[in-house]
């Protein structure tokens, strides 16, 4: 039977129904399935994760993760949707970052998502996940605070393909408007680019390239890219990046 919403413990399933997303459960059944499975790995795997703060080293560190839980990627993907979930949900902006993590469990359990013989072992698991937040994740989002402070930050980014028309002739104040007959040359294609900004004067920034101008900007990126991933290398303690932190 299903519990009585005013008997659950914890904000987090006071305000939201784990009935109601299919995925999950699935998630959680299979991540008991798994034989061997150490949570407090996977919470600091999952952590790692979470903090990547690109595409491609997120697939990186699922394949890491994967290799150190000794399951397959395909294995150990849906352990760590869960853990992913309640880092979530255990940052300053969740629905958990205030409730005891055992707490979590023991509505999980009587809403029938939790083994009652594997209550204590997953709230252990929550444990780890929520420490993992205060130690690195949270920390990371202060740290990041102050660093953009007296400096406008990139916050957006949108592009659009278009085309202009071009004209032999230029209108200045200088003509006459009377007898301004301009001759259209054609159109050329054009890129537009918005950058959107924060902790600064200025809150967007919008012009035009052409595939020249693009590969240029494109190359400086990369090449920037580079020289970022070079110098966070070369200090002892790694910057935290754009979602956290990735060491243990």
């Amino acid at each position: 039977m299903e519990i009585a919403m005013g008997d659950l413990k914890s904000n987090l399933c006071k305000q939201w129904d784990p009935h109601a997303e299919k995925e999950f459960g699935e998630d959680l059944e299979k991540t008991f399935a798994l034989e061997a499975l150490s949570f407090s790995l996977l919470a600091k795997q999952a952590a790692r994760v979470e903090a990547a703060p690109s595409e491609k080293e997120t697939e990186s560190a699922v394949a890491a993760a994967a290799n150190a839980l000794g399951h397959t990627r395909a294995e150990i993907v849906p352990p760590l949707r869960i853990a992913s979930f309640f880092l979530r949900q255990f940052q300053s902006a969740g629905k958990a970052n205030k409730d005891d993590p055992r707490d979590i469990a023991s509505d999980l359990a009587h809403k029938k998502l939790v083994p009652n013989d594997r209550v204590t072992e997953f709230g252990d698991f929550l444990t780890s996940l929520k420490r993992e937040v205060d130690r690195w994740l949270d920390i990371g989002k202060l740290k990041r605070r102050i660093a953009r402070r007296g400096m406008a930050h990139l916050s957006g980014i949108g592009t659009a393909a278009d085309f202009r028309a071009v004209f032999r002739e230029q209108f200045t104040v200088e003509t006459d408007f009377n007898h301004y007959n301009p001759t259209c040359l054609g159109v050329v294609p054009v890129g537009l680019v918005t950058l959107g900004l924060d902790e600064g004067p200025i809150e967007q920034i919008a012009f035009q390239v052409d595939r020249r101008a693009l590969a240029l900007l494109i190359n400086h990126l990369r090449a920037l890219e580079k020289e970022l991933s070079i110098a966070q290398q070369s200090l002892s303690l790694e910057e935290l990046p754009e979602k956290g932190e990735n060491q243990e």
